[in-house]
């Protein structure tokens, strides 16, 4: 059995959280982690071990691994929401969605919850509450943010300051204009080969119909 690839699953039934490990095609029995699951599951492995968050039936956000909880997050004026791990740095970040009551819109936060007075904000506020999307590449975690028509990009760097990459609409649209500009270089290549193979059949006809003229005249006069 050693060396085979073992995985590890979490999964969400009704108000539980459940846990299952998978050796070649055989999976061992389901362990239930919790039974006060409401919304929201997440999880990350950060250090070789495997951490999961989600929104409990009491309307908390926990994170616990598979030996027991870990962490709450604190209560502030206002709902916390769409809770995401994320192992950043080698260290365990959560990034929540929370709303501001008084103007009626929504802002994403992160807190190291076992760092001491680490945490993150990024300036824009949503009409609603916002999908959270996440790359993790060279040190840098790259956050997405989509909210009906409103799409933001923005990067973390290592002292976890936040630059804005502007608005992903007008990124994509300048992919868009690139891949085109691609597609329209290929396409001209494609035609002149085209053009070329037709040249070169029309060749090959001419060649062909100027060997049978010569075949017939050399059986006639035979």
């Amino acid at each position: 059995m050693d060396g085979q690839e073992r995985t590890m699953l979490l999964s969400a039934y009704r108000n539980r959280i459940y846990f299952q490990t998978f050796l070649a095609e055989t999976g061992g029995r389901p362990v239930m982690l919790c039974n006060d699951f409401l919304k929201n599951l997440s999880d990350a492995a950060c250090q070789g071990t495997i951490y999961y968050a989600y929104i409990s039936t009491d309307s908390h956000i926990y994170i616990k691994n598979i030996m027991g909880q870990l962490y709450q997050l604190p209560e502030e004026n206002g709902l916390s929401i769409q809770p995401c791990l994320v192992s950043f740095q080698e260290k365990l970040l959560l990034l929540y969605v929370m709303e501001n009551p008084i103007h009626h819109t929504w802002r994403l936060k992160g807190i190291f919850p076992f760092e001491d007075h680490l945490t993150l904000s990024v300036p824009d506020a949503f009409s609603a509450v916002p999908e959270i999307h996440y790359l993790v590449s060279a040190g840098h975690l790259f956050l997405f943010l989509s909210c009906g028509n409103q799409h933001k990009a923005y990067e973390i760097d290592g002292k976890l300051q936040s630059f804005p990459l502007g608005n992903v609409d007008v990124i994509t649209e300048r992919n868009r204009q690139e891949y085109e500009a691609e597609l329209k270089e290929k396409d001209a290549v494609i035609e002149s080969i085209k053009r070329q193979y037709e040249e070169l059949m029309q060749t090959a006809y001419r060649y062909q119909e100027e060997a049978g003229k010569w075949r017939t005249k050399y059986y006639t006069k035979k």
